[in-house]
């Protein structure tokens, strides 16, 4: 999470919509610092400091979880950034920003098994997906969703990041950069071949992406 008390904003960074790149841009070009972990929600912030964030500006990012789900498995397959490694950890800041903190990256666990099975080159995404995804997809985004004054969307990261820039009054200083890409074969689109995969996505994605306007 990045906050700037500077412009009165706070920038919740969901996992895999380009809050990494954000993230970076903000604090390197826009006076904002991370507070808690990299990944935090924003109750666990007003829960701590309620008076004192709220009337900053809360936006965040968001992605078709169908896209998501396809980048996530070539993360698996190509060990994106190393993040499976045994001794891969990460940093983060306490809410105050006074002391730095050092844990193994979740990932690590949840995603072992996962990555043993999905380096095989003979397994496909679909493999990968009807193996591993089986419960309806919810997102963090979800948590005191009527409090954020903007959500980006991946699909249009760096437009709707410099028109939250805008709406902080924040006069945008460079196109944003792209970074942390993964390494895919063909567009997420293509991926869901099957109709037992397809049917299975319908299923698990429809609810949330009807609520936020991608169905």
């Amino acid at each position: 999470m990045i906050v700037s008390d500077v412009h009165k904003y706070i920038y919740v960074q969901i996992p895999h919509t380009g809050s990494t790149t954000i993230g970076e841009e903000l604090i390197e070009h826009y006076d904002g610092r991370p507070v808690l972990s990299k990944h935090s929600y924003p109750h666990e912030l007003f829960r701590k400091e309620s008076k004192k964030y709220r009337d900053y500006y809360l936006f965040a990012s968001i992605r078709n979880p169908l896209d998501e789900r396809v980048s996530i498995y070539y993360k698996l397959k190509t060990n994106h950034l190393g993040l499976y490694a045994e001794d891969a950890y990460e940093t983060y800041h306490n809410v105050n920003n006074s002391k730095v903190v050092k844990e193994r990256k979740w990932r690590t666990f949840l995603g072992k098994n996962r990555y043993e099975f999905c380096k095989d080159p003979e397994v496909t995404f679909e493999d990968y997906f009807l193996r591993y995804c089986y419960l309806s997809y919810n997102n963090p985004i979800c948590i005191l969703k009527e409090r954020y004054s903007k959500i980006l969307r991946f699909e249009s990261l760096s437009d709707d990041f410099h028109t939250a820039l805008s709406e902080i009054g924040i006069t945008p200083k460079r196109h944003l950069p792209h970074g942390n890409r993964t390494s895919k074969n063909e567009s997420w689109e293509n991926e869901y071949k099957s109709s037992r995969s397809r049917k299975r996505a319908r299923h698990l994605y429809q609810p949330f992406m009807a609520s936020w306007g991608y169905c």
